[in-house]
């Protein structure tokens, strides 16, 4: 794969960068199922052979604008990114079923795809030992929060991450993906991935040095 990457920074910090991408993929090829028998006749095992016909991912555009930090209060950052992706002849993958044991499975140029989006965080500190991290994404719609606190002269962190948060009301983490082409094939799959993980991360510094050193104010 090769790419060419330009960035420019302007005078607000703001920072605006664009790539164009060119690839070649070697995926492809028939699958062969194999059943791994008896007492679970319900897991499959696939062999996967590839092909060197695949064809070409063709030029991909790609530029993201990053805004700068703007602070809110006593220590709060807001940030934001938005990015745009268009690429030409996506690879997607069809299936075809040739019989009960083989699925045939082939990458092709399918269309194009356009990607437009903005991730947005908040960086919230209520005190000097204590941030709050609180971010989306209006693309995915993937939404996390963190809440983090010191103790022990900052030498203990405890940091607790809501992740992919759905409660029932929000189609939150997942993905579908569909494919086709007029008379050949038709294939549509959606993956639903876990939801509402809550974390609770402890860690401990063994040696929490600090600098100490102590300069001069001048020299005269």
């Amino acid at each position: 794969m090769g790419s060419f990457d330009y960035t420019y920074q302007f005078k607000n910090e703001g920072q605006i960068s664009a790539s164009l991408l060119y690839e070649y993929t070697l995926l492809g090829g028939p699958t062969t199922n194999r059943n791994l028998g008896f007492p679970n006749t319900g897991i499959v095992f696939q062999d996967e052979f590839n092909t060197n016909d695949n064809p070409l991912n063709r030029f991909r555009f790609q530029t993201d604008y990053v805004f700068p930090d703007f602070e809110v209060g006593n220590g709060n950052i807001f940030f934001a990114t938005a990015y745009y992706r268009n690429t030409k002849n996506v690879v997607n993958r069809g299936n075809t079923i040739l019989n009960d044991t083989i699925l045939n499975r082939i990458y092709s140029n399918v269309g194009k795809e356009k990607t437009l989006g903005l991730d947005m965080g908040f960086e919230l500190k209520p005190t000097t030992k204590w941030i709050n991290f609180i971010g989306g994404n209006v693309y995915h719609y993937a939404i996390s929060g963190s809440f983090k606190k010191s103790f022990l002269d900052d030498r203990l962190t405890a940091t607790l991450q809501w992740q992919h948060i759905d409660m029932g009301l929000w189609n939150t983490n997942e993905q579908r993906i569909t494919t086709s082409r007029p008379d050949e094939f038709f294939t549509t799959t959606n993956y639903v991935y876990e939801v509402d993980v809550v974390l609770l991360n402890l860690s401990y510094s063994i040696n929490n040095s600090k600098n100490k050193s102590r300069f001069i104010e001048s020299e005269f």
